[in-house]
């Protein structure tokens, strides 16, 4: 698997305007992951979940996060994290949040956190996986996801009715 990046030479460079989040960014970057939450999450919240893996990211545990900040806080934030996949030990590096605040859409933020999730992977010389799990503006996003990775599939869900009409409003 690290031949895949060897022979890509890809070269993505840290952007500026990203810093990696620290211990003290906990409480902000927190309530930055209820905000996500509650603009997309599908399933029940455990927030103590999410506080552990939100420690893994700022303890810089086999993962990271990227922030941009601006003069209010925390504009949009990046979470990824060593995995690996049910059929193999090989690592890869997976995006388990990516969000902006909604005051900061019309920026460079997500293509630049986007950048970082790419930069984070190719330091460690593993694969990157990112996906989009929303119901709000889901074509624009893969447009631009689209953009920035080679799309390798789609995810389907089903059993989550109100998933569906979110969807039908939200193109």
């Amino acid at each position: 698997m690290n031949q895949m990046l060897s022979s890509a030479k890809l070269q993505t460079v840290l952007p500026p305007d990203v810093v990696l989040a620290a211990m003290p960014d906990f409480d902000e970057m927190f309530d930055v992951l209820m905000q996500n939450y509650r603009e997309n999450g599908i399933y029940s919240i455990n927030p103590a979940k999410v506080g552990a893996w939100l420690l893994m990211g700022l303890n810089r545990d086999n993962s990271s996060i990227g922030i941009i900040r601006g003069p209010g806080g925390i504009e949009a934030a990046c979470g990824v994290y060593l995995a690996t996949s049910w059929y193999t030990d090989d690592i890869y590096v997976e995006e388990v949040f990516n969000y902006v605040r909604p005051d900061y859409r019309r920026s460079t933020h997500a293509k630049h956190l986007i950048q970082f999730a790419k930069w984070f992977a190719e330091n460690l010389n593993v694969p990157l996986l990112m996906g989009i799990m929303t119901t709000k503006r889901l074509a624009a996003k893969e447009r631009l996801y689209e953009r920035q990775l080679t799309k390798i599939g789609s995810l389907f869900l089903h059993g989550v009715p109100w998933v569906h009409d979110e969807l039908e409003k939200n193109p």
